[in-house]
Protein backbone atom coordinates (compact mmCIF):
# COMPACT_ATOMS: atom_id res chain seq x y z
CA UNK A 1 0.00 0.00 0.00
CA UNK A 2 1.31 3.48 -0.83
CA UNK A 3 2.00 5.69 2.18
CA UNK A 4 -0.63 8.32 1.33
CA UNK A 5 -3.21 5.57 0.84
CA UNK A 6 -2.32 4.17 4.25
CA UNK A 7 -2.71 7.62 5.85
CA UNK A 8 -6.12 7.99 4.24
CA UNK A 9 -7.27 4.47 5.13
CA UNK A 10 -6.40 4.18 8.85
CA UNK A 11 -9.37 4.80 11.13
CA UNK A 12 -10.23 4.15 14.75
CA UNK A 13 -12.24 0.92 14.76
CA UNK A 14 -14.94 0.52 17.37
CA UNK A 15 -16.41 -2.85 16.45
CA UNK A 16 -14.08 -5.82 16.27
CA UNK A 17 -14.86 -9.28 14.90
CA UNK A 18 -14.58 -12.30 17.16
CA UNK A 19 -11.79 -13.65 14.98
CA UNK A 20 -8.26 -14.46 16.15
CA UNK A 21 -5.37 -12.53 14.69
CA UNK A 22 -2.49 -14.63 13.42
CA UNK A 23 0.59 -14.51 15.65
CA UNK A 24 2.82 -13.51 12.73
CA UNK A 25 0.70 -10.42 12.13
CA UNK A 26 0.71 -9.46 15.80
CA UNK A 27 4.49 -9.83 15.95
CA UNK A 28 4.90 -7.72 12.83
CA UNK A 29 2.80 -4.99 14.44
CA UNK A 30 4.86 -5.17 17.63
CA UNK A 31 8.11 -5.08 15.66
CA UNK A 32 7.08 -1.91 13.83
CA UNK A 33 7.35 0.02 17.11
CA UNK A 34 11.12 -0.48 17.14
CA UNK A 35 11.45 1.80 14.10
CA UNK A 36 9.79 4.82 15.69
CA UNK A 37 11.65 8.04 16.26
CA UNK A 38 12.58 8.73 19.87
CA UNK A 39 14.38 11.49 21.74
CA UNK A 40 18.12 10.76 21.72
CA UNK A 41 17.21 7.25 20.54
CA UNK A 42 16.21 6.33 24.09
CA UNK A 43 13.36 4.12 22.86
CA UNK A 44 11.41 4.87 26.03
CA UNK A 45 8.68 2.31 25.49
CA UNK A 46 7.59 -1.05 26.82
CA UNK A 47 4.57 -2.89 25.45
CA UNK A 48 2.46 -5.76 26.70
CA UNK A 49 0.56 -7.71 24.05
CA UNK A 50 -2.47 -9.41 25.56
CA UNK A 51 -3.64 -12.28 23.38
CA UNK A 52 -6.21 -13.59 25.84
CA UNK A 53 -9.85 -12.49 25.65
CA UNK A 54 -10.51 -13.40 29.30
CA UNK A 55 -7.77 -11.06 30.54
CA UNK A 56 -9.06 -8.28 28.27
CA UNK A 57 -12.56 -8.78 29.70
CA UNK A 58 -11.16 -8.61 33.25
CA UNK A 59 -9.44 -5.31 32.43
CA UNK A 60 -12.68 -4.03 30.89
CA UNK A 61 -14.49 -4.65 34.19
CA UNK A 62 -11.85 -2.61 36.03
CA UNK A 63 -12.32 0.47 33.83
CA UNK A 64 -16.01 0.27 32.99
CA UNK A 65 -19.27 -0.02 34.87
CA UNK A 66 -20.25 -2.91 32.60
CA UNK A 67 -22.68 -0.92 30.48
CA UNK A 68 -20.32 -1.09 27.47
CA UNK A 69 -17.15 -2.82 26.32
CA UNK A 70 -14.35 -0.22 26.40
CA UNK A 71 -12.27 -2.42 24.07
CA UNK A 72 -15.07 -2.82 21.51
CA UNK A 73 -14.84 -6.61 21.40
CA UNK A 74 -11.15 -6.74 20.41
CA UNK A 75 -9.44 -10.09 20.94
CA UNK A 76 -6.08 -8.41 21.40
CA UNK A 77 -4.85 -5.46 23.40
CA UNK A 78 -1.47 -3.72 23.45
CA UNK A 79 -0.69 -1.90 26.69
CA UNK A 80 1.55 1.14 26.19
CA UNK A 81 4.10 1.99 28.88
CA UNK A 82 6.84 4.64 28.90
CA UNK A 83 10.00 4.99 30.95
CA UNK A 84 9.29 7.89 33.28
CA UNK A 85 12.80 9.36 33.62
CA UNK A 86 13.67 9.60 29.92
CA UNK A 87 13.72 12.86 27.95
CA UNK A 88 10.36 12.56 26.15
CA UNK A 89 8.84 9.22 27.13
CA UNK A 90 5.17 9.92 26.36
CA UNK A 91 6.01 11.34 22.94
CA UNK A 92 8.41 8.47 22.17
CA UNK A 93 5.83 5.86 23.11
CA UNK A 94 3.07 7.62 21.20
CA UNK A 95 5.24 7.66 18.07
CA UNK A 96 5.87 3.93 18.47
CA UNK A 97 2.14 3.31 18.95
CA UNK A 98 1.45 5.27 15.78
CA UNK A 99 3.81 2.97 13.88
CA UNK A 100 1.87 0.01 15.25
CA UNK A 101 -1.47 1.51 14.18
CA UNK A 102 -0.28 2.07 10.62
CA UNK A 103 1.36 -1.36 10.42
CA UNK A 104 -1.87 -2.96 11.63
CA UNK A 105 -3.82 -1.08 8.97
CA UNK A 106 -1.39 -2.24 6.30
CA UNK A 107 -2.00 -5.83 7.44
CA UNK A 108 -5.78 -5.48 7.23
CA UNK A 109 -6.28 -5.01 10.97
CA UNK A 110 -8.02 -2.25 12.85
CA UNK A 111 -6.93 -0.42 15.98
CA UNK A 112 -8.40 2.00 18.48
CA UNK A 113 -6.48 4.00 21.07
CA UNK A 114 -8.02 3.40 24.51
CA UNK A 115 -6.66 5.71 27.20
CA UNK A 116 -8.67 4.48 30.20
CA UNK A 117 -6.29 1.64 31.12
CA UNK A 118 -3.81 4.21 32.35
CA UNK A 119 -6.17 4.86 35.25
CA UNK A 120 -5.63 1.36 36.64
CA UNK A 121 -2.01 0.73 35.69
CA UNK A 122 -0.88 4.06 37.17
CA UNK A 123 -2.87 3.56 40.39
CA UNK A 124 -0.63 2.21 43.19
CA UNK A 125 -3.40 -0.09 44.44
CA UNK A 126 -3.03 -2.09 41.19
CA UNK A 127 0.76 -2.43 41.35
CA UNK A 128 0.51 -6.24 41.46
CA UNK A 129 -1.38 -6.23 38.17
CA UNK A 130 1.41 -4.17 36.62
CA UNK A 131 3.96 -6.66 37.97
CA UNK A 132 1.99 -9.59 36.51
CA UNK A 133 2.29 -7.87 33.13
CA UNK A 134 6.11 -7.91 33.55
CA UNK A 135 6.32 -4.11 33.62
CA UNK A 136 9.40 -2.90 35.44
CA UNK A 137 9.42 -0.14 38.05
CA UNK A 138 9.76 3.33 36.58
CA UNK A 139 7.28 2.82 33.73
CA UNK A 140 3.92 4.56 33.44
CA UNK A 141 0.98 3.53 31.30
CA UNK A 142 -0.17 6.05 28.69
CA UNK A 143 -2.97 3.96 27.18
CA UNK A 144 -3.57 0.93 25.02
CA UNK A 145 -4.41 -0.15 21.51
CA UNK A 146 -7.34 -2.44 20.89
CA UNK A 147 -6.37 -4.44 17.80
CA UNK A 148 -8.00 -7.01 15.59
CA UNK A 149 -10.06 -7.70 12.51
CA UNK A 150 -12.95 -5.32 12.36
CA UNK A 151 -16.61 -6.16 12.12
CA UNK A 152 -17.79 -2.95 10.54
CA UNK A 153 -17.50 -1.06 7.32
CA UNK A 154 -14.40 1.14 7.33
CA UNK A 155 -15.60 4.51 8.61
CA UNK A 156 -15.55 7.35 6.11
CA UNK A 157 -12.87 9.95 6.60
CA UNK A 158 -14.29 12.95 8.40
CA UNK A 159 -13.60 16.44 7.14
CA UNK A 160 -10.05 17.48 8.01
CA UNK A 161 -9.16 20.90 9.31
CA UNK A 162 -6.88 22.89 7.04
CA UNK A 163 -6.12 25.74 9.45
CA UNK A 164 -3.70 23.85 11.68
CA UNK A 165 -0.39 25.40 10.62
CA UNK A 166 1.24 28.60 9.45
CA UNK A 167 4.22 29.16 7.19
CA UNK A 168 6.87 31.70 8.10
CA UNK A 169 9.40 32.73 5.43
Amino acid sequence: MEFQELLNKRRSIRKFADRPVESAKLLKVMDSAAYAASAMNQQSWFFVLIDNKSIIEDLAHLISDGSFDPFYGANNLILLFCKEDNIAPVIDTTLAASNMMYQACDLGLGTCWIHRVKDIFNDPKYHLLKEKMAVEEGYSCIGSLAIGYYDQKTPEMSERRRDYFSIIK
